[in-house]
């Protein structure tokens, strides 16, 4: 990994303010190839979101299309309601296209994601399901601009046949670029309904327009087994980092440390999304989950997931995948208000990076190294009991005085210059503290983050 330039850019590990649904309607006011008896229109059928979906009865060539759609810079997500009736005779993989501005975005949803499931001890079809496609994610990179969508199938081997189609949900995530974004209600499962986890819960900051709501179940017991993961999805070597749209509501009772972790290339990556970063009716994203691919076309599957503990009250929204990393790793030394602690998130080109030196008590410093030391350094011997030393510093930086709330604020900023994409560093802070016994010196060190520019 090479190191390119300091001069890198991140935003906080804060919510979405844009997150929102900008178009949830029925796929009836769409346009489809074809017409009867090939199609039967607006019939009602069992289950749908709407009071009428369209029935494909049979048909070679399968294209929807929408009208063009003017949408704000951002990055987006978009997926269809589908069902696959009476049996799995004609069933197909679907893809969804979104054409911006002359660029083509693609994903398809493989058949076996549409088919009926089949029951493993009978080997009879079980009951027909609504499925949603896997979500295509698309980024607008102008101010505005006119958006077309599709939903097909053209491959004229298969006879598309026996499909309801029935909605369709666009959202906006965020102002940067994602790679992926699932629905913890429409694309992730788990292994609890209710009483103690309501699914499909309304939420206008959504962009899927529904979360999941974990509550309390019968006699006031949380849920202890919590467990959500991810549909499969692709990924090409590089850095990543993953995070989770949620909230601790109504109260921070039964607040309980959850893991968010994949393997990938065989190594196994995981975070704790701790009870300290949880905020009481505030979305989040929690603990970002840094990982590398290293063979292209790689399948990940991520898992949020306490086996220990009762929990209840959190709302849960999405699983967010971007490029580029701010992986922490390492502990901090205590000082007056606490453990001195470092946070960020992932650099982009022509962005500021900001990161955060939380609870110290006088003026803070920042560190750029080039590697992580192995084993770190011990500063014990040096006066500084508890600190350790995880990249050795060629660049300090001026020293900035902590806030009010003993936060201390770095602001880097990362010309948009696409050769320092791959650049890799090490940050770590310092601070000035009380001389304790502990510490008579008086100076302390933070945990440490390996950061990673991938746009």
């Amino acid at each position: 990994m090479r190191f390119k330039s300091l001069l890198l850019a991140a935003a906080f590990l804060a919510p979405a303010a844009t997150s929102q649904t900008v178009l949830y309607e029925s796929l009836t006011g769409w346009n489809h190839v074809g017409g009867p008896p090939n199609w039967s229109d607006n019939v009602t059928a069992a289950g749908s979101e709407f009071p009428k979906v369209d029935q494909l009865n049979s048909t070679q060539t399968l294209q929807y299309s929408s009208k063009a759609i003017a949408l704000k810079q951002g990055s987006y997500v978009i997926t269809f309601r589908v069902m696959k009736f009476k049996d799995n005779t004609g069933v197909a993989p679907l893809t969804a296209e979104a054409i911006v501005g002359g660029k083509r975005f693609s994903r398809k949803t493989p058949a076996k994601t549409i088919q009926i499931p089949v029951d493993p001890k009978t080997g009879k079809l079980k009951k027909p399901r609504w499925v949603w496609t896997d979500p295509l994610v698309f980024y607008v990179d102008k101010p505005s601009i006119n958006v077309v969508f599709f939903l097909k199938n053209t491959d004229s081997k298969i006879t598309k046949q026996n499909f309801y189609f029935d909605g369709v949900i666009l959202g906006r995530v965020r102002d940067d670029k994602i790679v992926e974004c699932q629905s913890m209600t429409l694309h992730c499962a788990t292994t609890w309904g209710m009483p103690y986890t309501k699914r499909g819960v309304p939420e206008k900051t959504s962009p899927f327009g529904r979360i999941d709501h974990v509550q309390q179940g019968g006699g006031g017991t949380g849920l202890w087994w919590f467990h959500w993961h991810s549909r499969l999805f692709m990924l090409q070597p590089g850095v990543y980092t993953a995070n989770v749209r949620a909230m601790k509501d109504t109260s921070l009772n039964n607040a309980q440390a959850i893991d968010l972790f994949t393997k990938v290339n065989g190594v196994k990556y995981l975070v704790t999304w701790n009870t300290t970063e949880q905020k009481l009716n505030k979305w989040v994203l929690t603990t970002g989950l840094t990982f590398r691919v290293t063979q292209p076309n790689t399948w990940v599957r991520l898992v949020f997931q306490s086996l220990s503990g009762q929990k209840d009250n959190y709302s849960l929204d999405y699983m967010l995948v971007r490029k580029g990393g701010f992986r922490l790793f390492g502990k901090g030394g205590i000082t007056t208000p606490g453990w001195l602690t470092i946070k960020g998130n992932i650099p982009k080109l022509g962005k500021t990076l900001n990161i955060e030196v939380q609870f110290a008590l006088k003026t803070a410093f920042l560190f750029f190294g080039r590697k992580e030391l192995k084993p770190p350094m011990d500063l014990t011997p040096f006066g500084m009991g508890r600190c350790h030393l995880y990249t050795m510093p060629f660049l300090v930086t001026p020293g900035v005085m902590p806030n009010k709330n003993n936060v201390a604020l770095f602001k880097i900023p990362i010309p948009n210059n696409p050769a320092l994409i791959g650049a890799n560093w090490f940050n770590q802070a310092m601070a000035i503290d009380k001389p304790m016994f502990i510490n008579p010196v008086g100076i302390v060190t933070s945990n440490a983050a390996e950061v990673t520019l991938e746009d």
